[in-house]
């Protein structure tokens, strides 16, 4: 079952916040907001993306189809729960950025077996190919990065070493 929503859209019609940075507005219980300037390929926007608890305050999207009720759930939601946002928001310029602009997806942790033989190669899976948590904090970037770190580190201390995949299944992908 999925812990959080992840709900996100780029933004146009909101002034900066100096400095210029990535903000976060934590909710005890019921999410997160993250506020996350950014580039598109025509204009500058703000990425606000909510990490709400499933059947808490934040969880308030399941409903929304289409870009408008999007943006007006945004608002109505922003104006509730996050007023320094909403303080610096130009209500009537606030829209998605395009059409594709917003999205909401589900998460539910899993982990998955962290290798694989395919034509007698070992592969081996690091990060959210293997434990997919809850996005929070970037684990999957940062579990990636130090489980590839941790490989190529046992890598050299036994590059000398028979390796025996027994009992590791072969596939004939």
């Amino acid at each position: 079952m999925p812990q959080r929503k992840c709900i996100v859209g780029y933004f146009k019609g909101i002034k900066p916040n100096p400095p210029l940075g990535v903000c976060v507005t934590i909710l005890p219980e019921a999410g997160e907001m993250f506020e996350i300037p950014a580039f598109t390929e025509h204009v500058p926007v703000n990425i606000l993306f909510i990490m709400a608890t499933q059947n808490r305050e934040l969880d308030v999207f399941k409903t929304v189809k289409n870009k408008g009720s999007f943006t007006q759930k945004m608002i109505d939601t922003i104006k509730q729960y996050f007023p320094d946002i909403y303080n610096r928001m130009e209500e009537q310029n606030f829209l998605i950025c395009d059409d594709k602009g917003f999205l909401q997806k589900a998460i539910t942790p899993v982990i998955r077996k962290p290798y694989i033989v395919i034509k007698g190669k070992l592969i081996v899976g690091c990060g959210d190919s293997v434990f997919l948590n809850d996005p929070i904090t970037g684990q999957g970037c940062n579990l990636a990065s130090y489980c590839a770190e941790q490989l190529y580190e046992t890598l050299i201390q036994y590059k000398d070493a028979n390796w025996n995949p027994i009992g590791i299944e072969q596939s004939s992908m």
